[in-house]
């Protein structure tokens, strides 16, 4: 497999360097300690470095996509652009037998060996293969064994409430030995989001609100976590009282809920991205949520319709219709007290109980495939997993129970909040709020290809 070479022209040598965080700050195993002896290695033997690649707080076992630098690595040996590359130990090298032997079938292809400066490794040779494979099969043995330790460590101190990474460690909380506890200075920041999000149901306005009153105080990604962490909700993996939440049960439950519907608008930079019915229509066609998009006329007014994206996209839907977003609203404005059905429920409206069912199973199967992704990584003991799995299937099963709400109840509470002159409120709100009133109003409406409606889906407190 080796290269012939002329006498005189130096091997090109690459150096490859990993050090995962525990090991750097356990046994003292730093970056810069490897590469400098790489490097002198190379300078003794007279190679021509040609590169280094650097792998920092990587483990070996990750896959082969996580660790950049060896991918970069990797290309340049397909170019041909390396005779030999160094590594300090094997185990900085590969802890993983299958993807050596991909990364191994690789160099073979473009004649490049490999060599570790701190063991006797050949893998030119017969008995340096067979060396390899066995020194491989005992470091992944190792590697397993480690990691099942960390983890059973991990798991208790998560029923201890402990935090086991600083990236718990979310806006509006802060360490106080080991436990989180809320941060009095930030608390009145996020309890703000949740009550305008809870007004609006529209992260995008709340992300604006929360630019504009308390300026740049946090990115995109950390506001994110605000809708997405359970932490927030005081929950983390099995433990369900982790931490001091900001959310109660029944309001991490509706954030997901809005999650679940949601969909994307596009909008460009001077146009409103806030569109009042967004994530509430669907296609008659496909079913799939419909998608807002905005039209500028000449005279400066925004238009809004909502269209499938699919059949924008190119796919397999042939519903190629826009629903305007005016003629709309104008006709719910109009006509909503006439659509409410009689204290004997019709089929053209329903009153549905609390949280849309199709909605609530699909956050508790979400719910359980991330269950099973913790037991499969073997984050949840046996028993962990029967009780949070029995716990979960119980919620989906109450959720697929059919529901008999008091027809007249609910519509007559409707009627109660939709007194004469609401009408002429709703229409001074701004965009965002108008939003939120059909949001908190309407789960969803259905529609025939001819753009009529045919079913009303009421929330529960309606």
């Amino acid at each position: 497999m080796k290269k012939a070479s002329h006498p005189d022209k130096p091997i090109r040598c690459a150096v490859y360097d990993r050090v995962s965080t525990e090991l750097q700050a356990e046994f003292g195993r730093s970056l810069e300690t490897q590469r400098s002896d790489l490097d002198q290695y190379a300078r003794d033997h007279g190679y021509l470095i040609v590169g280094h690649y650097t792998d920092e707080g990587i483990t070996a076992r990750k896959k082969m996509q996580n660790r950049h630098d060896f991918l970069r690595l990797l290309e340049d040996v397909k170019a041909d652009k390396i005779d030999l590359i160094l590594v300090t130990k094997l185990d900085r090298w590969f802890r993983n037998i299958r993807d050596y032997y991909a990364t191994q079938e690789i160099l073979e292809k473009h004649h490049c060996n490999w060599k570790t400066i701190y063991e006797d490794y050949d893998s030119s040779t017969a008995d340096g293969q067979l060396k390899i494979n066995i020194m491989l099969s005992v470091a992944q043995n190792e590697c397993d064994r480690t990691s099942e330790r960390i983890k059973s460590v991990f798991r208790h101190k998560v029923q201890l409430g402990e935090i086991t990474t600083a990236s718990l460690i979310y806006f509006g909380y802060r360490c106080e030995e080991k436990h989180l506890v809320i941060d009095e200075e930030k608390a009145p920041i996020v309890r703000d989001v949740y009550q305008k999000f809870f007004e609006t149901h529209s992260k995008q306005t709340v992300y604006r609100y929360c630019m504009k009153k308390y300026g740049d105080i946090f990115s995109y990604q950390t506001f994110r976590h605000f809708f997405t962490a359970e932490i927030y909700a005081g929950r983390y993996q099995t433990n369900e009282r982790f931490c001091p939440p900001y959310l109660t049960p029944d309001q991490w439950e509706e954030i997901q809920s809005v999650n679940a519907r949601n969909i994307k608008v596009y909008a460009s930079a001077d146009t409103p991205s806030v569109y009042l019915f967004s994530g509430l229509l669907r296609c008659p066609e496909c079913g799939s949520a419909l998608s807002g998009t905005s039209v500028k006329t000449r005279y400066g007014h925004i238009n809004h319709y909502y269209r499938c994206w699919k059949h924008q996209s190119g796919r397999s839907c042939t519903f190629n219709r826009s629903l305007s977003e005016l003629r709309l609203e104008k006709y719910l404005t109009d006509e909503i007290l006439l659509m409410l059905p009689p204290p004997v429920r019709i089929p053209t409206v329903r009153a549905l109980r609390p949280a849309k069912p199709a909605i609530r199973i699909q956050t508790y199967e979400g719910q359980l495939k991330r269950l099973n992704d913790l037991y499969i990584r073997g984050n949840l003991s046996c028993s962990e997993y029967d009780a949070k799995y029995a716990s979960i299937q119980e919620r989906i099963q109450n959720a697929r129970q059919p529901a008999a709400p008091d027809a007249a109840c609910c519509n007559n509470s409707l009627r109660e909040a939709l007194q004469d002159g609401w009408a002429g409120l709703y229409h001074i709100l701004d965009r965002a709020h108008k939003r939120g009133f059909w949001h908190h109003l309407i789960a969803s409406i259905s529609f025939d290809d001819s753009k009529n409606i045919q079913v009303i889906d009421f929330l529960p407190q309606v």
